[in-house]
């Protein structure tokens, strides 16, 4: 996970590739394929890794969510809300990480009502508060969404140079500073490398 914060994707891919390997119908190693493919931005990818965790276990919310940010990703929001508010439902009704991952799911359909509604709902979790911030930056507020980031704690900014829903704020100085404060050494400008497809791995019978 570290070689992919820091956009080292080709050799994350090929750390996931081994773990999948060893152990190839674990639903949370392929959802941990599927999110380090949407960060290295294969969002095919990261669907297909998905689906084939909810293969092995339709009720795995956090394979839901990630597949929503990936259809997120594809520009696909009818999808990608579906799958968040499945995720949702799977944890209870409540899960503040995707309810704030929801918030900017509606956003970007253009549905500012519902993005402000999830993002009020998921402000009450630490672990939320930079999911809360990239979900303002997505309605084009980046002054209540650099607040937010600088409110986080620094363990949930380790994603922020390869995250997509950070991409608004990218050019911001007051964003470029936070990651500077980080202390984590910059990403490299790598391309997103396509992550080996070895989803048929999770049809094999133990």
């Amino acid at each position: 996970m570290y070689l992919t914060a820091r956009g080292r994707h080709a050799e994350s891919a090929e750390q996931m590739r081994i773990a999948r390997e060893l152990d190839p119908r674990s639903p949370i190693i392929l959802t941990a394929s599927g999110f380090l493919s949407y960060f290295a931005r294969d969002y095919k990818q990261a669907v297909e890794f998905c689906n084939a965790a909810l293969e092995l276990d339709p009720n795995f919310a956090i394979a839901h969510a990630v597949m929503g940010r990936a259809y997120e990703g594809e520009k696909r929001y009818d999808k990608a809300i579906a799958e968040l508010h499945r995720a949702i439902d799977l944890s209870g009704g409540s899960n503040p990480v995707y309810q704030a991952w929801l918030a900017y799911a509606y956003a970007l359909s253009g549905d500012t009502t519902e993005a402000r509604k999830f993002i009020s709902d998921s402000k009450h979790d630490r672990d939320s508060f930079s999911d809360v911030g990239a979900a303002y930056a997505a309605l084009n507020d980046t002054t209540d969404a650099i607040s937010w980031l600088q409110r986080a704690d620094d363990a949930s900014l380790t994603w922020m140079d390869v995250d997509p829903h950070f991409d608004p704020l990218r050019s911001d100085p007051r964003f470029q500073n936070l990651v500077r404060k980080s202390g984590l050494p910059p990403a490299l400008p790598e391309s997103g490398a396509p992550v080996e497809p070895m989803v048929a791995a999770s049809k094999q019978t133990s």
